[in-house]
């Protein structure tokens, strides 16, 4: 029986961010599993170096996927319910820390009291239902990364090879890592913020040759694009 081949067809910064986007596959019909779940809730600062949790689906659904995804990412899906929104990227999918909601899209944190007001919508309906692709494209970033992971691993490798082959002095470990480390933060590159896309891109690109979204300047953190994406829509409200 041949084993079936899986494409990743979306990263995302957090864990919830990423079940989300799974659940609505899900829904679909579509097998959708996640990658590097337990790394970012364990060792969240290693996230980012892992390439976020990856959402993996069946290579023959990869195509319908990414355009399920594409079409929620751009449908103001968070107007059709009756819950607070964050008020730094509109998103309803809050989790109470105590007195205070943390946003578990762009990790704000934020008291109750300054949570958005809901927006009264239709309430809550399936994903395709009220799936939507807007006019001329949708809004994504040029996201800066770094090889800073990569490049702790290779230190990490070197330092361990020294250790055992030239002199088991803790320096080497230590040293070659943290030499690693600072190289591939030197290692910057650009790709699209649309999680379901992640294509490189250049310094000059206006729109994405993968997603055709128009990019709209540059981000530092993958939670941003739902922020930047948010101050878009107000400003042209």
């Amino acid at each position: 029986m041949t084993e079936r081949r899986f494409e990743t067809v979306g990263s995302y910064p957090t864990p919830v961010a990423a079940e989300l986007a799974a659940a609505a596959l899900r829904e679909e019909g579509i097998d959708a599993q996640l990658r590097d779940v337990n790394t970012s809730s364990v060792l969240p600062h290693l996230t980012s170096a892992l390439g976020y949790v990856k959402l993996d689906v069946p290579a023959d659904d990869a195509a319908r996927a990414r355009q399920l995804l594409r079409d929620i990412e751009t449908t103001e899906s968070d107007e059709l319910t009756d819950e607070p929104r964050c008020p730094q990227c509109d998103s309803t999918y809050l989790k109470e820390r105590g007195d205070s909601f943390e946003c578990q899209r762009c990790r704000h944190r934020f008291a109750h009291e300054d949570a958005g007001e809901p927006l009264h919508g239709a309430g809550r309906v399936g994903y395709r239902a009220r799936a939507k692709s807007p006019p001329g494209g949708h809004d994504v970033f040029r996201l800066k990364r770094n090889s800073k992971g990569i490049g702790l691993f290779v230190g990490f490798l070197s330092g361990s090879a020294l250790w055992m082959f030239v002199a088991p002095e803790l320096a080497w470990l230590i040293g070659m890592s943290a030499v690693g480390w600072i190289a591939g933060r030197q290692w910057e590159y650009l790709v699209c913020s649309d999680p379901q896309c992640r294509a490189r891109l250049r310094s000059d690109t206006q729109r994405c040759p993968a997603c055709n979204g128009h990019v709209q300047g540059d981000i530092t953190h993958a939670a941003d694009h739902w922020v930047r994406r948010a101050e878009l829509k107000r400003s042209r409200e």
